[in-house]
């Protein structure tokens, strides 16, 4: 999809590609280029690119944790701790590197489809015996008042999801977003003045 389509509804995810299925392009190499050519001898790089018609153009390059979950999908993907392994590099240590897995790994926002007061929503327990769902945050409760916004990150919670491939990640994510439920309740205008 394309990155604003996720305002008007399109599934929003990422997924960490640890099986070595991915893009035709060195992206070692790519993010050693870069990282060399900013002087940058130490921490952690986050890259985004995007490839098109086999061409790579970068979207974004940060010296730092990448946002939304993507740092922890990294360790689910891989099977070592990202947060420690970086918090080691700052502190002048050698990470252990080490990688207990090779599957794909993935954060899928869960929708919050408007405004009002949450009367249902799936719970964590439920989220959790999905197949892949290894992780599940939920933000809101029944019972609470939300505001759904027109943006990227408008989420009643998320989950995590695993695979063994990309398409299996997406597809468990797809049957996520299809047994998820939210039911929110508007307010009457009179309530809402009140």
């Amino acid at each position: 999809c394309r990155p604003l389509d996720i305002v008007d509804g399109a599934m929003n995810a990422n997924i960490s590609v640890g099986t070595g299925e991915g893009p035709p392009v060195d992206l070692r190499a790519l993010v050693q280029r870069v990282v060399t050519g900013m002087g940058i001898d130490h921490g952690y790089a986050h890259m985004e690119f995007f490839l098109i018609d086999g061409e790579v153009y970068a979207g974004e390059i940060g010296v730092r944790l990448a946002g939304c979950e993507i740092p922890a999908n990294h360790g689910h993907a891989y099977g070592f701790d990202v947060f420690g392994a970086t918090l080691a590099v700052y502190l002048g240590r050698r990470p252990d590197l080490r990688y207990g897995e090779r599957r794909c790994a993935g954060d899928l926002l869960l929708p919050l489809p408007g405004s009002g007061t949450v009367r249902r929503i799936t719970s964590r327990e439920e989220l959790l015996a999905m197949p892949g769902v290894i992780d599940a945050v939920l933000k809101v409760r029944s019972g609470d008042t939300v505001t759904a916004r027109r943006a990227s990150h408008n989420a009643s919670g998320y989950a995590h999801v695993v695979g063994a491939s990309v398409g299996e990640v997406e597809s468990r994510m797809r049957d996520v977003l299809a047994r998820f439920t939210i039911e929110v309740v508007a307010q009457e205008p009179s309530a809402a003045l009140a």
